[in-house]
């Protein structure tokens, strides 16, 4: 965890150094997992409290060597004002919103992997270098994975069976993988669109490669780093399912998303059904064997049968 770094940057008595506490942010989460992509999308609100009782002017600044007056207000600033310089009080309170650190001069959510600081100074004038500051760092992750590539979809009986590839460089910062499908799982099936999508999808329009991920239309549950396919199940056979993946990283950022493909689950029909409509009146129900077993090359041919239908079966 990143904590408050104390700057004195002039011979100052002890009583007139600011302090930075983080009061809140959002819900669920620790102040040392900084701010990834969701976060700054979702302008994640920080609530901070600050002292400094004896300061001669007390201000709070975001970005980079915030102390410097050269870069709050040069002609090349690294940092953006929070609360004005003011006369101080014994203790104030601010908020900062996510985009605000990820980018304190133009707060929007660009792609970004550094630490940016809120920094609470002593001024005896705001034109001035502080005469001491703290600062609080932040972690700032929001540069998204690569979208998994390659995605498949092979339908079975009640289920489609999803794969995909992965860029194999990222690996180290892969942290695991989301499969999106439309219809969900749940749904009333319904009505099969007309022809199908150019992109690979089914002509619903739900999903499209490169387009955010919703969680809305998440299904199967979270995949692990090394998986590279999974079944989804509760389908209806006769209903076309587009799908698509994304990925993961280490600050859970999640990337675009992939190529998306379509398939329908479909009956399968196994060896003994398939006896039985043909007329075959044996009971006992799949692969039975009966006495006065038929000869060596029946045998076998009954037994590669038996075999074929047991893994259609678990298809």
């Amino acid at each position: 965890m990143l904590l408050p770094a104390l700057l004195v940057l002039a011979s100052t008595p002890a009583f007139a150094v600011p302090t930075i506490e983080l009061e809140e942010r959002g819900p669920g989460k620790l102040p040392a997992e900084g701010i990834n992509l969701v976060d700054c999308e979702a302008a994640e609100r920080w609530l901070f409290k600050y002292t400094c009782a004896a300061c001669g002017q007390v201000a709070v600044w975001v970005g980079d060597n915030c102390e410097t007056a050269e870069n709050r207000s040069g002609a090349a600033p690294t940092c953006a004002e929070i609360v004005p310089a003011h006369a101080p009080i014994p203790t104030d309170s601010f908020e900062i919103f996510a985009p605000e650190v990820v980018s304190p001069l133009d707060p929007t959510c660009p792609p970004a992997d550094t630490t940016t600081s809120v920094f609470v100074l002593d001024l005896l004038d705001a034109s001035d270098d502080a005469s001491s500051a703290i600062e609080y760092p932040i972690l700032v992750d929001t540069d998204p994975p690569p979208a998994p590539t390659e995605v498949e979809a092979e339908g079975g009986e009640g289920n489609v069976t999803v794969s995909w590839t992965a860029d194999a460089g990222e690996a180290a910062d892969r942290d695991g993988f989301q499969v999106l499908c439309f219809p969900e799982p749940s749904d009333d099936a319904p009505e099969p669109p007309d022809g199908t999508d150019t992109d690979g999808g089914c002509g619903y329009g739900a999903l499209a490669a490169d387009a955010p991920s919703s969680t809305d239309l998440f299904c199967g549950g979270r995949q692990g780093a090394s998986a590279r396919s999974v079944r989804i199940g509760n389908l209806s056979n006769g209903v076309p399912y587009e799908v698509a993946v994304i990925a993961y990283d280490n600050f859970e950022n999640p990337s675009r998303l992939s190529n998306v493909a379509c398939d329908e689950p479909q009956p399968v029909e196994d060896f003994y059904e398939a006896y039985r409509r043909a007329g075959g009146k044996a009971g006992g129900g799949l692969c039975t064997a009966a006495p006065g077993a038929p000869s060596r090359p029946a045998t076998l041919f009954a037994l590669l049968a038996c075999a074929a239908a047991l893994w259609r079966r678990g298809r």
